[in-house]
C-alpha cells in the first residue's frame, strides 16, 4: 500500500493538472473573442462545432483523466462501480433525439423561458406521458443537458442544441445511444452461446445476436446498409474532428510544393469523403480528388459535394476495396477509419489491393485509432506511439481518452473474430492471431498490431 505521503503528492499532482487544463481551456475560448461559455448559455459558442480545436480537445483530455482519476481515488469504491453500471443517461438521450424535443423547445414561443413537461409530452409525435417525459427530462438537466428553468419547465441550452435534427450529431447520439448500445449488452450473452461464442463469420457476433430474430442471420453491415449509418458518420468525423486533424497534422505544403502543382488523392471507402472536402476547399484548385467507395454511399456523397463544393475537382468511381484496386498511379492513397472496421484477413485484403494501384512515389495513408494499454511497453524500437501524459496519469489519459476504448468493445460485439491457432490447427500461423486474441479482438488496434498487419 502506497504511503501516505506519497499518495497526498499524487492528489496535488492531479490538482496541479486540473488547474492548469482548465486555464488552457479557458484560454483558447477567450481567443475566439467570444469569452467563456456556460453550461446554461442558449446559444452556441463558435468553438462548440469546431471539427479541429486541437489545443482544447488536449486541454480537456488532460482535464477530464485528472478528474475522474481523482474522484476514483477518493471515492469508496462500491461508489464508483455503481455510477458505472448505471449508464441510463444514453436511452435517455436516445429518446430525445429520436422524438426531437431540441426541435420542440426551439420553436417554442416561449423560447428562454421554457416549455412545460405536458406541452413537450403534446407536442411529440406519439403524444408520451408527460410524467414519463418528465423523468427523462430530469435526469439528463440533472446531467448538464436541457435547463430547467422552473419546476418541469424546460429549455434548450449550450449542450442540447447539439442534438437539434439538423444536426447530424443527433444522428451519432441516436445510433451509439440505441443500436450500438443494445448490441453491446448481448456482450456476455453471445461470448458464452455456442454458436456464436467462437465463430469468425460476420453474421456470428455479438450484435448479430442481437438482430437474431429482426434479421436473421444478418451482419452488421447488413443492418448499417438499412438504416442511418451515413448521416450518423458525419456526425462522427465533427465530434472527432478527423477533417481537420488531417487537414492541421499532414505536411500537405510540403507535399505539394516538392512534387507539382496539384496532387492526386484518392479516398479509399470514401462515405462522403469529408477529408478529401476540406483539403479541396482549403487547397483550391490544388487536388484532382476522387472518391472509392460502393455505389450507394457515392450517390449520397455527390449530393454532398454539389451542396458543398460544386466546383471541386472530383471523380466518383464505385468500388469493392475487398474484391479490386482503386484507381492506380495517386499520388495519395487515403483510408480514414477503414482498417478498424474488418478483421485482419480482409485488412489484409484491403490493404494488398491498395498497394497494388500504388506506383513508386504513391503514399498510403491510414488515419485510424491506435489504442495504448494502461501500462504500454517501452518504445524500445523507435517506431513511435500515442503522446503519453505524464505522472501521475494514466500513461494513455485513462477516461480523458475513454471514447476509443468504448468503441473498441462496440466492435468486439459487431465484427467477427480473428481465428485463433486454439480454434482451427489448419490454419497457418500468424503473429496477429496471438496479439489479438485477447484485449483487442477485431476492434481498434495498438501500434504494436498495426505494425504487424504491416
Amino acid at each position: 500500500m502506497a504511503s501516505n505521503t506519497s499518495t497526498r503528492t499524487e492528489i496535488e499532482a492531479l490538482l496541479q493538472f486540473i488547474h492548469s487544463s482548465t486555464e488552457e481551456a479557458m484560454s483558447e475560448y477567450e481567443k475566439t473573442g467570444h469569452g467563456i461559455p456556460t453550461s446554461d448559455s442558449t446559444v452556441s459558442h463558435p468553438l462548440d462545432n469546431k471539427p479541429g480545436a486541437l489545443a482544447l480537445r488536449k486541454a480537456i483530455r488532460t482535464l477530464e483523466a485528472a478528474c475522474e482519476q481523482l474522484c476514483t481515488t477518493l471515492a469508496q469504491p462500491m461508489h464508483t462501480l455503481v455510477n458505472r453500471a448505471m449508464p441510463y443517461e444514453a436511452p435517455c438521450l436516445k429518446f430525445v433525439a429520436e422524438e426531437r424535443i431540441a426541435d420542440i423547445l426551439e420553436a417554442s414561443p416561449n423560447g428562454v423561458k421554457g416549455m412545460h413537461i405536458d406541452d413537450i409530452a403534446t407536442s411529440t409525435q406519439n403524444k408520451f406521458a408527460s410524467d414519463k417525459v418528465g423523468q427523462v427530462m430530469l435526469l439528463l438537466s440533472t446531467r448538464g443537458c436541457f435547463r430547467e428553468v422552473s419546476k418541469d419547465v424546460y429549455a434548450n441550452n449550450r449542450i442540447s442544441l447539439s442534438l437539434l435534427s439538423t444536426n447530424p450529431i443527433s444522428s451519432t447520439i441516436a445510433l451509439l445511444s440505441g443500436e450500438l448500445l443494445q448490441g453491446v449488452t448481448m456482450l456476455h450473452e453471445a461470448m458464452v452461446h455456442p454458436e456464436y461464442a467462437f465463430s469468425r463469420a460476420g453474421n456470428r457476433t455479438g450484435y448479430s445476436y442481437l438482430l437474431r430474430n429482426e434479421m436473421p442471420n444478418a451482419s452488421y453491415f447488413d443492418w448499417i446498409n438499412a438504416n442511418r449509418f451515413q448521416r450518423s458518420m458525419v456526425g462522427f468525423s465533427q465530434i472527432s474532428g478527423s477533417s481537420e486533424a488531417v487537414l492541421q497534422v499532414y505536411p500537405w505544403d510540403s507535399a505539394l510544393s516538392s512534387r507539382k502543382d496539384f496532387l492526386t488523392f484518392c479516398d479509399v471507402g470514401s462515405g462522403p469523403g469529408a477529408v478529401a472536402l476540406s483539403l479541396s476547399k482549403f487547397y483550391t484548385d490544388k487536388f484532382r480528388v476522387t472518391l472509392q467507395d460502393l455505389s450507394e454511399p457515392l450517390e449520397q456523397a455527390k449530393t454532398v459535394w454539389s451542396v458543398e463544393y460544386p466546383k471541386a475537382d472530383v471523380a466518383f468511381v464505385p468500388m469493392d476495396f475487398l474484391k479490386e484496386s482503386p484507381v492506380a498511379g495517386q499520388d495519395f492513397y487515403f483510408l480514414s477509419h477503414i482498417v478498424h472496421d474488418w478483421p485482419d484477413s480482409d485488412a489484409v485484403t484491403i490493404l494488398t489491393n491498395v498497394a497494388k494501384a500504388m506506383s513508386d512515389t504513391s503514399r498510403a495513408i491510414l488515419h485510424e485509432v491506435v489504442l495504448e494499454h494502461v501500462q504500454g511497453e517501452p518504445d524500445e524500437e523507435g517506431l513511435g506511439s500515442n503522446e503519453k501524459a505524464n505522472p501521475p496519469l494514466l500513461p494513455n489519459y485513462g477516461s480523458g481518452n475513454v471514447r476509443p476504448y468504448n468503441y473498441n468493445i462496440v466492435r468486439c460485439v459487431s465484427k467477427s473474430q480473428f481465428p485463433s491457432l486454439e480454434d482451427d490447427a489448419q490454419i497457418p500461423y500468424h503473429p496477429l492471431a496471438h496479439a489479438r486474441n485477447g484485449t483487442f479482438n477485431n476492434g481498434e488496434r495498438t501500434r504494436e498490431t498495426f505494425i504487424l498487419l504491416g
